[in-house]
């Protein structure tokens, strides 16, 4: 879509990922950068920088990263003062080394996960922010990376949707309900044909094996 381009996020590249299996990760420095570091921890060594990032997620075939980007001219672009309310997300080329958006506007995007293939990317998302601090939502939807269309797979109501993790014909996700100055949590399916279940009550955060069989949680 039209909208910031890389260098209003502060964008440097600074080295290709390195060869093998690698974490990524961010330090929360300022600007933050991305580091990319092997399973047992070494060899730490920073990819990019930019503004402050929220949310990562690697494509399956491993030559993508979806993040979120804070837009430091949030106040001037909506009007909103409370810091990083508005969170883009953006595609990373791991190969080209090349940063550009896929979902701008009036919108917070989390929980990025790719599905099968990699044709379509996952989302928890607040959005309609106010000045006041408000906003509507915080539930999951999908963005066709070919033609960057949205949808939403869950309605807006008084819970909060996360951490989609997606399977062929299904995704387990998170449900968040908040009452009575606590939370509940909830894993549950939703078949992509049909409405969610339960699948494990007083548990959260679940991830998926590459295999999609089995499932850790909190």
């Amino acid at each position: 879509p039209d909208g910031p381009g890389p260098e209003s996020v502060d964008f440097v590249p600074l080295a290709s990922v390195p060869a093998g299996e690698q974490i990524l990760f961010n330090d929360w420095s300022f600007p933050d950068r991305v580091l990319s570091m092997r399973p047992d921890g070494s060899d730490a060594t920073p990819i990019l920088s930019l503004y402050r990032v929220w949310s990562m997620g690697v494509s399956r075939a491993g030559d993508r990263l979806a993040i979120a980007i804070g837009d430091p001219l949030q106040e001037e672009n909506y009007g909103i003062t409370i810091g990083d309310s508005i969170q883009h997300t953006w595609i990373y080329d791991m190969a080209s080394q090349d940063l550009y958006p896929v979902a701008v506007g009036n919108i917070n995007d989390e929980c990025h996960h790719f599905g099968p293939s990699d044709e379509r990317l996952y989302v928890c998302r607040r959005y309609d922010f106010t000045s006041e601090g408000g906003f509507s939502g915080y539930r999951i939807g999908r963005l066709a990376l070919g033609s960057l269309d949205f949808e939403w797979l869950l309605p807006d109501d008084d819970s909060f949707t996360l951490i989609p993790q997606v399977r062929d014909g299904d995704m387990i996700f998170t449900r968040i309900v908040l009452a009575g100055g606590s939370q509940t949590g909830t894993l549950e399916r939703l078949p992509f044909d049909g409405t969610p279940e339960l699948l494990l009550a007083d548990a959260t955060r679940a991830v998926l094996s590459p295999d999609g069989g089995r499932v850790v949680y909190s």
